[in-house]
């Protein structure tokens, strides 16, 4: 792993999980350890890694739910659908591919952190540039 590296000033942005009361404590124990696996993968070949909420970086993109109403059937469109927007070249054709979208979600989320838009220019994630090709 430390073959492959991060890179000098590599940030790796990594969703903040946590336990929600519906999903079990099989589902807690599993998404903990799939997190932990994660952050001692980013961090053994050196990347600096930031922690973000869903809530957070969901409003920056603009796919956070409308409603509490809202089904997970609208909420995983809703990222699909955004994601398909800023990045055209990529294969997110079927509704199974929700998580890769928000995968990719959390990385415009965390580019716009790491590089903001110059001064007096808004942050908008529907004209933003071209990713995934």
């Amino acid at each position: 792993l430390r073959l492959i590296g991060c890179g000098a000033g590599t940030v790796a942005f990594v969703e903040r999980v946590h336990a929600m009361p519906k999903n079990g404590s099989q589902a807690a124990f599993s998404q903990g350890m799939t997190l932990g696996s994660i952050l001692a993968t980013l961090q053994a070949v050196g990347c600096e890694i930031r922690l973000v909420s869903p809530a957070t970086w969901k409003a920056a993109v603009g796919v956070r739910a409308e409603s509490r109403e809202e089904t997970d059937t609208q909420r995983k469109r809703r990222s699909l659908d955004k994601a398909r927007l800023l990045f055209p070249s990529m294969r997110l054709d079927r509704a199974k591919d929700h998580g890769r979208a928000e995968a990719l979600l959390i990385a415009a989320y965390g580019q716009r952190v790491v590089q903001p838009a110059p001064r007096g220019l808004p942050v908008d994630f529907d004209v933003a540039p071209r990713y995934g090709t």
